[in-house]
């Protein structure tokens, strides 16, 4: 009788390639979310905009008749959204930086090869240090120009 070890040979290939799938995935998933989330803040910035726009409707009128143009009072409001977007990026930094080193060290502890070190490269680091003035201009530009279409309906 030829007795033989049963031979399993195991190809992964095929897990490893339902791996990047889902880390593909999981990046398109957080594109659209930040996408998602820029979309977000030009929408708050319009709708907050308009509502100072309107509680201060008798302010402007006055402004308008000592002879205020509309672009200074656009420019008002837009310097008022680019500090309070300002103070919203600090906030939202000082919760994603620990976070992220949070889950440094989570992964760190892991350690078992699959997973690649969670290190920002110099264009990442780059790239997170622009949030805040991306966020500030958004909140500007996105302002000035609702205050200005408002204004040209308006008066």
């Amino acid at each position: 009788a030829d007795f033989r070890p049963p031979i399993v040979i195991d190809d992964h290939g095929e897990w490893l390639s339902d791996l990047v799938n889902a880390l593909r995935t999981a990046e398109i998933v957080a594109i659209i979310i930040v996408v998602l989330t820029g979309l977000a803040t030009v929408g708050t910035v319009i709708f907050s905009t308009r509502a100072g726009l309107g509680l201060q409707k008798g302010t402007i009128t006055v402004l308008h008749f000592i002879g205020a143009k509309d672009d200074y009072i656009a420019r008002q409001f837009a310097m008022r959204a680019a500090w309070l977007g300002l103070k919203g990026g600090i906030g939202g930094m000082a919760v994603a930086l620990p976070t992220i080193a949070a889950l440094r060290f989570a992964i760190g502890d892991l350690n078992f090869g699959l997973l690649p070190d969670l290190n920002l490269s110099s264009f990442g680091w780059i790239s997170v240090a622009l949030i805040l003035p991306f966020v500030a201009i958004i909140a500007h530009l996105t302002a000035r120009s609702t205050v200005l279409s408002s204004l040209s309906e308006l008066f």
